[in-house]
Formats: C-alpha cells, sequence, structure tokens
C-alpha cells in the first residue's frame, strides 16, 4: 500500500510540475518556468521531458548553449521524441550562419538520427539538404533534394533547390531541364526562372544568364521581395563583372548605382561600387570610395584587396592599415621542418586524396582544366589527411608568430583568436591554371604542394602573388612575386592578396592542398 500511495504521490507531483510549467510557458515568463523545471530535474531525473523543457526556456531566454546541452540530454533519455532534434537543429543551423560553420556538421549527425526515426520526414531531410547546399555538398545536396522531390514532385521550393545544387555542382543542362519540366504544366515561377540565370551563369553563358535576370528585375513582384530582388542583382552584377570587354563595365556600374537607391546600406554593393568604378577608370570617384570603405570596414578583406590595387597603382591613394606590406606575408615553410617522415605523409595524403570524389572544372570557381576534391578535406576524419593537416597547423603557428614579429598592420594586430580551417585539393595537370582570385572569407590562406612536375622551366607550375586582380586595367605599376614551390613547400599569405598559377606543359601532375584559415565571429 505504501508503495502505491508513493507512486499516487509521484504522479501527482509530476503532472502538477508539467501543469505549472505549461501555465508558465503561456505567460512567456520563461525564468519561471525554468525555476520550476530545475526543481521538477531534482525530483525525477530520469524525465526526460523536464529536460527538454529546460532546453526550451534556456532558448527562449536567449542562452543557446544551455539549450543545447539540455536539448541533448533529453535526447539522451528519450532518442526518439522529434521536436527535441528539430529545435536544437534549429539553433545549431542560426550558429552556423552567425558564429561558426563547424556547427552544421553538429547539426547533420542529429538530423541523421532523426532520419533513422523518419526516413520520409520531409521537414528533416530539407534541413539536411540545406546544410549540405551551404557546405557546397552537393552530391549530398542533390541526393536529399531528389528524395524530397520524389516524396513531392510539385513542390516548387525543392525543384527550386535542386536546380541550385544541380548548377552548383556543373550540372546545368539537368538544371534547366528540370525547371523546364514543371513550367510545362504550372504557371511559371520566379525562383525558377531565377535558377534559370543561374544556370546559364554557370555555363558562363553570361549574355542569356543576364537576359533573365533583367527580366526578373522588371517583374513588379520584385517590389515586395528585397531579399529576393537582392539575389538577383547580386549574381546580375558578377555575371557584368567578369566580362573582359570593356563595354560591360559601363552596364554594371549603372546596375549598382541604381540598386544602391534599394539597398543603400549593403556593403555587398557598396564594394561592387568601388569594383565598377575602378573597372571604368573613374579615379576621382574611387578614390573616395576607397577611403570611404576603409574607414567603414577597416578589416574587410575585400576591401583591402581593393585597396592595394589602388595604392599600389596609383600615388595619390594612400595605403589602408590593413596590411601595409601584403608581400612581406607571404612566406614559405618546408614540411621535413616539421617532421622526418615527411615524404611517407605526402605520399599517403597523395593515396586518399585520389580516393576522395573528384569534380572537373566546377563552375564559380577559379580553376581551369583541373580536377578538385568535393568535400572539406578536415571534416572527412581520414588518417592520413589529419596527419599531414597537423604539421601545416604547427607551420601555421610559425607564421602567426612571424607575422605578429613583423607588426603588420590590423592584419597582425587584430589576429582572430578563433579559426577554422577549410581545406581541399587541386590536381592539376597538362594546361591547367587559376584564374586571378583570393580568399577574403578567410583571414590568411595557404597551399601545401604534395606533388610537382619535374623539369619544370620559365616560371611554370608556379603561384604568382599580385596587386591586380579580377579584370583591373593593368599597370607597369602593379606588383608580383613569383614562387616556384617544390614538393613539400607550404606557402602561407593574407587571404585578401590576389593570386593565380601559370600552366605546365608536361603530361605530369601537380598535386596541392590548399586551405583558408578562417575567423570565427571576429
Amino acid at each position: 500500500m505504501e508503495k502505491i500511495n508513493k507512486f499516487m504521490n509521484d504522479s501527482q507531483t509530476y503532472d502538477e510540475f508539467n501543469n505549472d510549467i505549461d501555465r508558465k510557458l503561456k505567460e512567456k515568463d520563461f525564468l519561471g518556468a525554468l525555476k520550476i523545471c530545475d526543481e521538477a530535474r531534482k525530483i525525477f531525473p530520469e524525465k526526460f521531458d523536464f529536460k527538454f523543457m529546460s532546453g526550451i526556456c534556456h532558448k527562449s531566454l536567449d542562452d543557446d548553449e544551455k539549450a543545447k546541452k539540455f536539448l541533448l540530454e533529453s535526447i539522451e533519455l528519450e532518442p526518439r521524441f522529434l521536436p527535441a532534434y528539430d529545435i536544437i537543429t534549429d539553433i545549431l543551423t542560426n550558429q552556423a550562419e552567425t558564429i561558426d560553420i563547424n556547427y552544421s556538421y553538429i547539426a547533420i549527425e542529429l538530423l541523421d538520427k532523426a532520419l533513422e526515426i523518419q526516413p520520409d520526414n520531409k521537414e528533416i531531410i530539407y534541413k539536411m539538404a540545406l546544410m549540405n547546399l551551404n557546405l557546397a555538398n552537393y552530391s549530398d545536396a542533390i541526393r536529399d533534394f531528389e528524395a524530397l522531390n520524389k516524396l513531392d514532385p510539385q513542390d516548387a521550393l525543392f525543384i527550386t533547390k535542386l536546380a541550385q545544387a544541380y548548377s552548383r555542382s556543373g550540372n546545368a543542362e539537368k538544371s534547366i531541364e528540370l525547371i523546364n519540366d514543371y513550367h510545362k504544366d504550372n504557371p511559371e515561377r520566379l525562383e525558377l526562372i531565377s535558377q534559370l540565370g543561374v544556370a546559364k551563369h554557370s555555363k558562363e553563358e553570361f549574355k542569356e544568364a543576364r537576359e533573365i535576370y533583367n527580366k526578373l528585375l522588371q517583374s513588379p513582384e520584385l517590389d515586395d521581395a528585397n531579399e529576393f530582388r537582392f539575389a538577383v542583382v547580386n549574381n546580375y552584377c558578377e555575371s557584368l563583372r567578369m566580362e573582359t570587354d570593356k563595354k560591360y563595365h559601363e552596364e554594371y556600374l549603372s546596375l549598382v548605382e541604381e540598386n544602391l537607391l534599394y539597398f543603400p546600406s549593403s556593403n555587398v554593393l557598396q564594394k561592387a561600387f568601388l569594383t565598377a568604378n575602378i573597372l571604368c577608370e573613374n579615379k576621382e570617384v574611387f578614390k573616395k570610395e576607397d577611403i570611404f570603405l576603409n574607414n567603414m570596414f577597416p578589416l574587410d578583406r575585400e576591401v583591402a584587396s581593393l585597396n592595394l590595387y589602388l595604392s599600389n597603382r596609383y600615388d595619390e591613394v594612400e595605403t589602408s592599415d590593413f596590411c601595409p606590406n601584403a608581400f612581406d606575408c607571404v612566406i614559405n615553410y618546408k614540411l621535413s621542418d616539421y617532421s622526418e617522415k615527411h615524404d611517407e605523409l605526402i605520399e599517403k595524403a597523395i593515396i586518399s586524396i585520389k580516393n576522395q570524389k573528384l569534380v572537373f572544372d566546377q563552375p564559380f570557381k577559379t580553376d581551369i582544366n583541373a580536377h578538385r576534391t568535393e568535400y572539406d578535406l578536415c571534416k572527412l576524419g581520414d588518417k592520413a589527411i589529419n596527419d599531414i593537416m597537423s604539421l601545416v597547423e604547427a607551420a601555421s603557428n610559425d607564421y602567426e608568430k612571424e607575422i605578429k614579429l613583423k607588426n603588420e598592420g590590423l592584419f597582425a594586430k587584430n589576429w582572430p583568436k578563433k579559426t577554422n580551417i577549410k581545406s581541399w585539393s587541386m590536381i592539376a595537370n597538362k594546361e591547367s591554371f587559376h584564374v586571378k582570385h583570393n580568399h577574403c572569407e578567410a583571414w590568411y590562406s595557404g597551399v601545401l604542394y604534395l606533388k610537382m612536375p619535374n623539369n619544370l622551366s620559365n616560371d611554370d607550375g608556379s603561384i604568382v602573388f599580385t596587386s591586380s586582380g579580377y579584370n583591373f586595367p593593368i599597370s607597369n605599376k602593379d606588383k608580383e612575386i613569383i614562387i616556384n614551390p617544390k614538393e613539400g613547400d607550404i606557402v602561407f599569405f593574407p587571404s585578401h592578396l590576389y593570386h593565380y598559377t601559370k600552366p605546365f606543359k608536361d603530361n605530369a601532375e601537380r598535386i596541392c592542398l590548399p586551405f583558408n584559415i578562417c575567423p570565427v565571429n571576429i
């Protein structure tokens, strides 16, 4: 009888706790609800729902770390409760966008577990697909969006995202076919027409892409769709910037000026305005814009790269404080200084790289006639890659020390306290090369050379660092330094510094492992 009474009392207390928490939540008294949750967890430590509700309260109080802690504990106690997965992956998605992209990988692990519970849950699959799309894991994104398309063939959102993944991965024809098939039986949708433009863009059919972008911008529906309009404008601008014919530069400038009226505070368009004026050689305008942007965004690497070009070419343009002597920050290290087994490590890394999924001539990338690995090598858990990247990280620490000793402007003084490293591999053959580019999403970058052709001459296969980027007007004042790397070299450089590579003529391979060190929530 005593056990029965205890059970009845416990049940009554359990229900009372739940009712009190529910009442507090309805009143939006999250602190009050959390206090009750704390008491309930002490009495019922094995009950997952009080852990779950604690997570809800902490999320509502903007304490994401504590929210994640309790939500994970609730999943441990009840691994089949889907709402916990839903809320924690929402938190992780936001943190991946605003703090650290690595949160995406934690979210994907949890979504995988949720899919084991409900394999056809469209909301879970969609979250997973978006994560993979944002991480540029295009094969996985295509797999997920194709699964969604199979579950609901008429959902235009799924078709839009699948078309985007196709175009980004180099399957533009599939993207075009998918969109046209949908429009045969359904009214035209602006988001799908936009993806037709992206597909043409990915094939470098810029004229056709711009016709589509222009048609979209004339639509009155965009008047109340600022985010969509901005995406179309951004693509339109990029298609014009990539043109080498000067007749497109004025069109580029006009487009930017027109849309700065819609988006006056957009730093993306403000930087595009400076770029367009550089291309049009509007000296008085770009001088003022350079000063304005450097004052507004002193740590912006894209602004720093534009200033590097201008300050090298024009005496009256002052070098910004970001990295006054960027070329002095190109430093070469030797893998052999960090391990006696460097040759063995290189050999194993090459084998691993060649076993990865490789993409040839991927659109929206800077390599020509080359293969690249699709996934971030640092996230594969591959021992051979991890072993060699540990040596890269050791060299990276030495690079940081050397830059700080140089006291090289804001680049050294504002060195990020926390960083992520992202790496991929390039396999270049005869006549492969990179066009001019930089890596403004990162703080500093590097390249580890795993294999180089023998007997190169005339700087074939070299990497060239330059003050001039994009299709900027060329001047004899442009500065360049050429590095002819050897196997085992690790070349570090500020990420905003433009660079390109020269092709080689031999039937051989150049295998390198580039990497970006990106600031976390700087």
